[in-house]
């Protein structure tokens, strides 16, 4: 396969469906690149069309894509948030082995991302990360406001075509967002295991800037 291939990597519930909707709506404001642009699931890429660019959104990591992707974007949260958004979405039980494979995740990510995006950034700063994404792909003509408010609108009932879990298009889930806060774990963890997994990983939480009890 020749496409030129993107990565939207990121954390389980980190805004990455986000960031993923914000790279292709940036795509597609390139006239080069619109009317030749395939996208979606890495779980569905053998049932997109070929296109000269192709744009996967992925959790796990995987070195083939790596090696073969030109972008790469990664988006992460604090894992302790990631875990208890898991479970109200998707039943996933929280555990101290969880919490590693996010980490071991993150850090496999990261080292090869050309742009990591923290999720309080995609909360907060939602125009500037759309911008810097033109800026690394290279596209110029386009409006960040008008984009955010796309994906702002966007939801599993949108335009497109889906299965009984999610939009082919957006990649939005039903009931997509379950809280989109900070801190919730403490209603959906056990205070016992939010320990465990803040002293096997306090590090982590101290580089990249989140706090942990004392």
């Amino acid at each position: 396969m020749t496409s030129t291939l993107i990565l939207s990597a990121g954390m389980t519930r980190s805004g990455s469906t986000w960031l993923y909707n914000a790279i292709r709506i940036v795509l597609s404001h390139d006239p080069t690149i619109k009317d030749d642009l395939a996208f979606g699931w890495v779980g569905d890429w053998n049932d997109l069309p070929e296109r000269k660019h192709t744009l996967i959104k992925v959790h796990e990591f995987d070195g083939q894509l790596v090696d073969r992707a030109k972008f790469i974007f990664y988006s992460y949260r604090d894992i302790r948030d990631s875990i208890a958004s898991s479970f109200r979405k998707f039943g996933t039980e929280p555990s101290v082995k969880l919490a590693d494979h996010y980490i071991r995740m993150y850090e496999q990510w990261t080292s090869v991302a050309n742009m990591v995006v923290p999720y309080e950034d995609i909360v907060s700063k939602k125009q500037e990360i759309i911008c810097n994404l033109g800026k690394m792909l290279g596209v110029t003509s386009f409006n960040a406001s008008a984009i955010q408010h796309q994906i702002n609108n966007m939801c599993y009932e949108g335009d497109g075509n889906k299965n009984d879990v999610y939009n082919y298009v957006n990649l939005f889930h039903k009931g997509h967002i379950t809280d989109g806060g900070h801190g919730t774990w403490a209603n959906f963890i056990d205070s016992d295991l939010v320990k465990q997994i803040e002293v096997f990983h306090r590090e982590w939480f101290e580089r990249c800037g989140y706090s942990v009890f004392e």
